[in-house]
Order: structure tokens, then sequence, then C-alpha cells
């Protein structure tokens, strides 16, 4: 079903916003971050944020697919209480390959990452087990499911999906929606 997906299954309140709050487009992208495509898309997804600010916000939400990837979903989302979320996504995307072999992700191996990010890590392993991050994961899952988001990365732009992928197609998609 390619038609929109509901904005209320997709830009949620809990989910991690990058740019205006009033933007007249919203990208919500679905990744996992042990996927490779995501890791390779990030940089340029926030580079067209910049470009179309303050006319486009990217709301990311969760689909962990990849085997282990949801403990690393944790990490990042707890970091999000110390303030230092985006330098965190940043530099486990950028250190994929380190912690993520054949699709798998090794969680032990982002603690360092996230140090060097500027991490608290005691801090975090307490924040971690706030019950909000596992509830606003399953809900990410969930609507992950409800808007027909298989694969990572997923994007929408204004509802529309992304029907043919690829980086030229969704700068189509998001300047056809400005």
């Amino acid at each position: 079903n390619l038609s929109s997906v509901e904005n209320s299954i997709l830009d949620t309140p809990h989910s991690p916003n990058l740019g205006s709050k009033s933007a007249k487009v919203v990208l919500v992208e679905f990744f996992d971050p042990a996927c490779e495509t995501c890791a390779q898309f990030a940089p340029l997804v926030k580079k067209l944020v910049e470009k179309h600010n303050p006319n486009l916000r990217l709301v990311l939400r969760y689909a962990t697919f990849h085997e282990n990837s949801h403990a690393v979903v944790k990490m990042l989302e707890a970091t999000r209480a110390q303030g230092k979320y985006w330098e965190a996504l940043e530099a486990v995307l950028a250190y994929q390959h380190t912690w993520t072999v054949n699709h798998v992700a090794y969680p032990s191996r982002v603690w360092s990452i996230l140090e060097h990010a500027g991490v608290d890590v005691e801090a975090l392993k307490v924040q971690m087990k706030n019950p909000d991050i596992e509830a606003n994961i399953a809900k990410d899952i969930e609507d992950a499911k409800a808007s027909g988001a298989t694969k990572t990365p997923s994007f929408f732009v204004n509802g529309k999906p992304l029907e043919q992928f690829g980086y030229e197609p969704l700068i189509k998609l998001i300047e056809s929606a400005l």
C-alpha cells in the first residue's frame, strides 16, 4: 500500500528530531544503527535538513531488524538524558564497522565509542533502565510494522513512502513537498 501513512504513526513526540518544529516538510526515517545503508545515509540526510532549514524536520524512529541492535538502540536512547544523542549517534554510525559484523551487532564494543563521544558511560548504564526507553522502542517497532517499513532505512516524506529507494529519489520526494 503506497498511499500516505497516518501522521500519528510516523511523527511521535518521543522521537529524536532534527530541524524546526514548525517545518512544512517532515522526513521520517525508520532506521537501525547496525544497518550499513543507514550509516551511509546519515550524513546525507543531515545535510538535507541543514540545507532546507527551517522547512525540513527529521524524525528518527527505530526498526531493530539486525541481531542484537536493540541493546545499541537502548544505549542511544539513554544518551538523550545527557543531551548527547546526536554526538553519540554520529559516533556510533561512523564506527559501525567496529561493532557490527555480518549484520550482527556487538553492543559491548559500543561503550568505548560512546565514551569518546563525551557520554558518561556509568550514568548511561543507570539511565538505560528507564522503562520509557523500552516503551518507546516497542512503539517504534509497532509503528514500523503499521507503516509498512520492512527494511532499513525506510523514509516517509509528509507521510508518503519513498517508493524507489536511493538518495536522488529521496531528494526529489522532499523537494516535491517543499
